[in-house]
Order: structure tokens, then sequence, then C-alpha cells
């Protein structure tokens, strides 16, 4: 399936079997308030800051991902820009969007931040994710195979499936991993995201230097 974007594109959405998404929604309602702690509490480790030039045990912040397992994340981004502006009007806000988020990640990635964090989640994204998956498009002719200008056929490798319940914890568990060493190497900016949208709140020339990591 397909939907128009804004900008003319085409956001492809997977829709898998009922059996899948129902599982997914199953693991997403249990587990929200303990995914909502994980990407709101995890501060960098020991590991993390000593590769970053810092003492181990030195103040860190930790980065806010607010678009999974927390009510009312977006509203929580725009109180705490507004406060941190007020707080310090030096401060800049500077963001960015990732460009195909969700379909650019590395699988492996996705792996490697469900290890760290939900390691009791593992037989199931490998269920779904370690494979090639066929994709297949439906219109009024039927259901066929999607396939490349040269009848090869287009197989899933990458990314989340978007139309898959647990695609954003996923993908934030993933990223999560990167924004740690982020934080890490820029102890005192303020890291808000909302899924692939994030926010860099500290002095100009520092909130620059974190979002170019």
């Amino acid at each position: 399936y397909g939907l128009e974007k804004p900008d003319g594109g085409t956001r492809p959405i997977g829709v898998g079997s009922a059996i899948r998404r129902l599982a997914g929604r199953c693991i997403y309602a249990q587990m929200k308030d303990e995914f909502g702690n994980v990407l709101t509490r995890t501060v960098p480790s020991a590991a993390m800051r000593l590769a970053a030039g810092l003492a181990a045990d030195a103040p860190c912040n930790a980065p806010l991902q607010l678009g999974c397992g927390t009510p009312g994340g977006a509203e929580i981004i725009i109180a705490a820009v507004r406060l941190a502006m007020e707080l310090d009007p030096r401060w800049a806000v500077l963001s960015d969007d990732k460009v195909n988020g969700y379909k650019a990640l590395s699988r492996e990635a996705i792996l490697d931040g469900v290890r760290e964090f939900f390691p009791e989640l593992l037989p199931t994204v490998r269920m779904f994710y370690c494979r090639e998956g066929g994709l297949f498009m439906r219109g009024q002719a039927g259901t066929f195979a999607a396939v490349d200008g040269d009848g090869l056929p287009f197989k899933s490798m990458e990314g989340c499936t978007q139309g898959d319940p647990l695609g954003p914890i996923l993908w934030s568990l993933a990223y999560h991993v990167a924004l740690l060493k982020i934080q890490a190497h820029h102890p005192d900016t303020l890291i808000l995201c909302y899924l692939d949208d994030t926010y860099y709140l500290q002095l100009p020339n520092k909130a620059l230097a974190a979002m170019r990591s």
C-alpha cells in the first residue's frame, strides 16, 4: 500500500498478517511503560562516557525519546523547549528530521538496540526482521509481487515496516543507542526526540556540534 506524501512522494505502508499485527499490539500494550522508562531515563554508560573523554561518573543528561511509551510526548517537548528558552534566552533550538528514517535503518542496528534494552524480545524480532521478506502489491487486478524495471523482485531487507505496531519502538531502541553516544560527547546539551524528529537545545555552537555528531 502507498500513501501520497505532501511533497508528492509515496509513503509505503507494509501490512503484515493479522496475527503479526495483533501480537505486536499486545506486546506494546503490555510493555509500553517499560519502553517509556528506558527511553527517558537511560543515561550514557560509564564506558560511553570514558570513550567520549569524560570521567566514568561525570554528570550527563539523559536523551529523551518521547515518541514511544510516553503519553503526550509532543506536548512535553513543546513545554520543555519553552521552559529551557525562558531559563536561558541565549540558547538555540536546532532540529533535524531523518530522511526515510524508518526504511534506511539497518536491521543490525535494530537487533543491537533490542539486545541492549529488551533482550527478551529478540525471538519475536528475529522472526520478522532476520530474513528477506517478499513484497507484494494489491490492486484491482489482484495481488502480485513487487518487481523492479528488470522484473526482479523487491525484498524487504532494511528498516522497520511502517504498519508494524512494533515499528516505532524498534526504531526508537535502535536510535537510542546512537543518542546515548551523542549525549556522552555533549553531556550538558538537552536532546529531545519525537521518533526521528530530534531537537538539540544549548548555546548555538554547542547545539550545532551535537546535531552534527
